[in-house]
C-alpha cells in the first residue's frame, strides 16, 4: 500500500520512487502531508480565526471567529489544523448565529485537514440563514474537506454545507469530502438536507460518516433528506456510512430530485427514518432514499439496513413519477425476501435496471456473468461477477440458471449437475 509523503517532502512525478525534500531556504511549518509540487512546499502562517481569508494556515489552538459574522473565502483559503487524531481535532467554533465560512467566487476555494467546525447557524427562517457551516452561492467555488468533522452545525437548509450552483453547468461549484465524519447537524423540520444540500453541483464523498444522531438527541435532522438533499447534481458517494437519520416527510437518508445523477459504491444505509404516518402526499415516504421524478441512481456493493418509513412507502426506497432509472447490483436489503413495503412506487412505474436491459449494461465490462438476485422481484437488483455465480452454472460464458426445486451455492460450476436437488424437508421454489 502506498503511503502519504510526509511533512517537509513532496513527490510531483509518478515514475519517481521516493519523495523528495522541500528546499531548505523554503521551510514548511505544518505543510500538508502527501505533497505532489513543491508549491506545496509553503511555510503556514497561524491561523486565529480572524478575519484572515486568502492563504496558507496552521490552526494550532482551537478558537472561535472573531469577526462575528462569516469568513468570506477570497481565492485559496488552506487551513490545517496541527492534530490528526480525529478524536482530539483543533477546533474552529462559529460565531454566535452565524456559519463558519461563505464561498461565492469560480476562484474561490476552501480547503481544510484535520480541522472540526462546531456550533455553526441557525435554523431560523430563511434563505439568509442556510448552509450553517458553510455555504457556497451560485457565484461559484469549491470545498476539499480533509479528515475533518462537522458537528452540531444548523441551517434553515443544509445543516452543515449548502452549495447552490448552475444546473447547466454542475462543475462551476465542487464539493469533495474525504475521511470525515458529518454528525449531529440539521436543518429547518420542514426544510431540505440535514447535513448537506446539493443544488446544481459536483460531489465526490469517500469514506465518510454521516450521522445523524437520532437515537440519542436529534429528532428530525430535516423534513426532506435526513443526511442529504440531492438537486440537479452529480454525485458520487464512495465507502460511507450514512445513519442514525429522521425525517419528517421524504428520504430518510437522502431525497434526489431533479435530473440528477448519483452513484453509491461500497456504503452502508441504516437505522435512517421518515416520521411521518401521512398519505396526504403521494411522494411522502422512503426510509433510506426518496426519488423523485427523472433521475439516474447506480447502487453498488452497498447494505440497506433497518431503514423505517412510518407510513409503509417504502422502507428502503420510495420512487415518484416514471423517469428515474435505478441500477442496484450486488447489494444487500435487510429482510429483502420478507418485507412488503422495501420499496414503494408513486405515480408511474421508476426502470428497474436487470440483466437483460439495453445498453448500458448494467454490470461493469470485466463482469461476464449477470443474474437476478430474486426472479419475483426485479428491484431487489442484480448479482454480477466475473465468475459464474450461485444458483447456476456456465458453459462457454453462458449462464444456465438452476430451475426450481434445486440449488448450488458455489461459484464457478460448469455443468448442470452443479444444480443439486434440495434436501428431504427443504425446498426451493425460485430458479437460481
Amino acid at each position: 500500500e502506498c503511503q502519504p509523503c510526509p511533512v517537509n517532502t513532496y513527490k510531483d512525478n509518478i515514475n519517481q520512487s521516493t519523495c523528495q525534500p522541500c528546499p531548505i531556504e523554503n521551510p514548511s511549518t505544518g505543510q500538508l502531508i502527501g505533497a505532489t509540487s513543491i508549491n506545496q512546499c509553503l511555510s503556514r502562517l497561524i491561523w486565529d480565526c480572524g478575519s484572515n481569508n486568502t492563504g496558507f494556515y496552521e490552526l494550532t489552538d482551537s478558537c472561535t471567529i472573531k469577526i462575528g459574522n462569516h469568513i468570506e473565502v477570497v481565492n485559496t483559503l488552506d487551513i490545517m489544523g496541527n492534530n490528526v487524531n480525529m478524536s482530539n481535532l483543533t477546533t474552529i467554533t462559529a460565531a454566535s448565529g452565524h456559519r463558519h465560512f461563505y464561498i461565492n467566487g469560480y476562484n474561490a476555494k476552501l480547503v481544510l485537514r484535520y480541522i472540526k467546525l462546531v456550533d455553526g447557524g441557525t435554523t431560523s427562517c430563511c434563505s439568509s440563514n442556510v448552509g450553517g457551516s458553510i455555504r457556497i452561492d451560485s457565484g461559484g467555488g469549491e470545498l476539499n474537506l480533509y479528515s475533518s468533522i462537522l458537528f452540531n452545525n444548523k441551517g434553515y437548509d443544509g445543516g452543515a454545507i449548502y452549495a447552490y450552483g448552475d444546473s447547466n453547468n454542475r462543475k462551476k461549484v465542487k464539493v469533495n469530502i474525504y475521511d470525515s465524519s458529518l454528525n449531529s447537524n440539521v436543518a429547518s423540520s420542514s426544510r431540505y438536507g440535514g447535513s448537506l444540500y446539493l443544488h446544481g453541483s459536483t460531489v465526490m464523498i469517500n469514506n465518510t460518516i454521516f450521522d445523524g444522531d437520532n437515537v440519542n438527541s436529534v429528532a428530525n435532522n430535516a423534513g426532506h433528506g435526513g443526511s442529504m438533499y440531492i438537486s440537479s447534481s452529480d454525485v458520487n458517494i464512495h465507502n460511507s456510512n450514512i445513519i442514525n437519520h429522521n425525517t419528517t416527510n421524504r428520504g430518510g437518508a437522502m431525497y434526489i430530485t431533479s435530473n440528477s445523477n448519483v452513484n453509491i459504491l461500497r456504503t452502508i444505509i441504516k437505522n435512517n427514518q421518515v416520521t411521518t404516518t401521512s398519505y396526504s402526499s403521494s411522494n411522502y415516504g422512503g426510509g433510506a432514499i426518496n426519488v423523485n421524478y427523472q433521475n439516474s441512481i447506480t447502487i453498488r456493493e452497498t447494505s440497506f439496513i433497518s431503514n423505517i418509513a412510518s407510513n409503509n412507502r417504502g422502507n428502503e426506497i420510495l420512487t415518484y413519477g416514471s423517469s428515474a432509472f435505478i441500477s442496484i447490483i450486488n447489494t444487500h436489503f435487510n429482510n429483502g425476501n420478507t418485507d412488503p413495503n422495501l420499496f414503494y412506487e408513486s405515480n408511474g412505474n421508476a426502470v428497474w435496471k436487470t440483466c437483460s436491459s439495453a445498453s448500458p449494461n448494467v454490470c461493469d465490462i470485466n463482469e461476464t456473468y449477470c443474474k437476478s438476485i430474486n426472479n419475483k422481484n426485479s428491484k431487489l437488483g442484480v448479482s454480477c461477477s466475473s465468475l459464474c455465480p450461485v444458483g447456476a452454472y456456465c458453459i462457454q460464458e453462458r449462464m444456465h440458471v438452476c430451475s426450481p426445486g434445486t440449488y448450488n451455492n458455489v461459484t464457478g460450476q460448469t455443468s448442470i449437475t452443479a444444480c443439486k436437488k434440495c434436501e428431504k424437508g427443504k425446498y426451493n421454489f425460485l430458479e437460481g
